[in-house]
Order: structure tokens, then C-alpha cells, then sequence
């Protein structure tokens, strides 16, 4: 269970930054245009748990959610600390508090899970599981799309540079337009009786004139 929960997070890496999952890595991260700025206490305090000073870390990270009340990515690393400190039972709250902030939270759903196996909780560690893993596809489902829409914006790009984009294509349409009102021109002019609603007979021209012109 612990290797694949692993694995899990080593796979959710590939969509996001490192520094972005270890901070919690939302299921939906915001482009950096709409990315609230970072509270410093906030960044002070990761750079602590980074360097295993869990304990410093605590009371920044208590100023942080102090301000931000609903800022899940430092309850979950409120949680971790807590958790590396050797008390995985009281890591829960702050893990609980994350999730209930943001049901989808990526890093909430491994370390609690985590927190569980540490407490010889398997089934709960479990249902953590499951909900990462939908995520995860959630997550490798719009990477794909967005991945796709990319290509096709691409591909309609170099067609413009090679003079197969949108206008190129009504050009060519122009063209073939053309070139069938110049065969039917072509056509009138070798049977004009056609054109003109009279039966042609190839082998009795002649009397057939004759006739529609009486």
C-alpha cells in the first residue's frame, strides 16, 4: 500500500511542480496569472520543513491559516509536520481540515493516507487511495485534452505558413467552383440545343432543327 501510494504521487509529479506537490498540489492548480501570491511565513515555513525543522515551522504556518482561513495547502502542510514529528494521530485534524477545504487536495489525500498506514489503518488508507487515483486520471484526462488542443492549434498554424489555412481552403474552393462553370460553358458550347431545351438526336441533327423551328 505505501509503495503505491508512492508511486501514485511520483506519477502526479509529471502534471505539477515538485515544490507545487509537496505544498499540497490542489487537483486543479491555477495558472500562475491567477495564482494568489504567497503569504511569506507560508514560503519561510516550507523551506523549514524542507530543512526537517518541523517544530519551527508550526507556529508560521498557524499565522498563515490565522489570515487565510481556507488555505488548505498549509493545513496539509501543518499535517506533515506534525506527522514527521513522530505524532502521525494528531497529523488527522490538520489532513481533515485540508480535505474538507478542498476534497481533491493531491498531497492531502497521500500524507493522510500515509498518517494511516503509520497507524495500522488500512481500509482508511485505502479510501485516500481510490480518491487520489481519481485524480489522478481526472487530472491525465485534461493534461490529454489540453495536450490535444495544443497539437491542433499547431497543425493549424503550420497550415497557415504553408498556405493551407482558412483563406488558402475558400481560394481552392473559388478555384473548383471556376472550374466547373468553365466545363458547363464548354458543354453549351458543343450542344447549344440542349442548353436551349430541345431534344438533340446525334445522327438526325438536322431534322430535329427542322422541325423545332417549324
Amino acid at each position: 500500500m505505501r509503495s503505491t501510494l508512492f508511486a501514485i504521487a511520483a506519477v502526479l509529479s509529471l502534471g505539477c511542480s515538485a515544490d507545487a506537490f509537496a505544498a499540497g498540489g490542489g487537483a486543479d492548480p491555477q495558472p500562475a496569472s491567477q495564482a494568489k501570491p504567497v503569504d511569506p511565513n507560508f514560503a519561510q515555513a516550507k523551506a523549514m520543513i524542507e530543512a526537517k525543522n518541523y517544530k519551527a515551522a508550526l507556529p508560521l504556518l498557524q499565522q498563515v491559516v490565522a489570515k487565510d482561513p481556507r488555505n488548505a495547502d498549509a493545513y496539509n502542510l501543518m499535517g506533515y509536520a506534525v506527522r514527521s514529528s513522530g505524532d502521525a494521530n494528531g497529523s488527522l485534524q490538520y489532513y481533515q481540515q485540508a480535505l474538507a477545504i478542498d476534497p481533491r487536495h493531491l498531497g492531502a489525500h497521500e500524507y493522510i493516507g500515509e498518517a494511516y498506514l503509520m497507524l495500522n489503518r488500512p481500509a482508511d488508507a485505502q479510501q485516500h487511495l481510490a480518491r487520489l487515483d481519481l485524480a489522478l486520471r481526472v487530472r491525465l484526462y485534461r493534461v490529454s485534452n489540453a495536450q490535444g488542443r495544443d497539437r491542433q492549434l499547431q497543425r493549424r498554424q503550420a497550415g497557415d505558413e504553408l498556405g493551407l489555412g482558412p483563406r488558402s481552403r475558400s481560394m481552392r474552393d473559388e478555384e473548383r467552383h471556376s472550374h466547373a462553370g468553365q466545363q458547363r460553358a464548354a458543354g453549351a458550347a458543343q450542344y447549344p440545343f440542349a442548353h436551349a431545351g430541345m431534344a438533340v438526336d446525334s445522327h438526325h441533327d438536322q431534322v430535329d432543327v427542322m422541325v423545332g423551328g417549324a
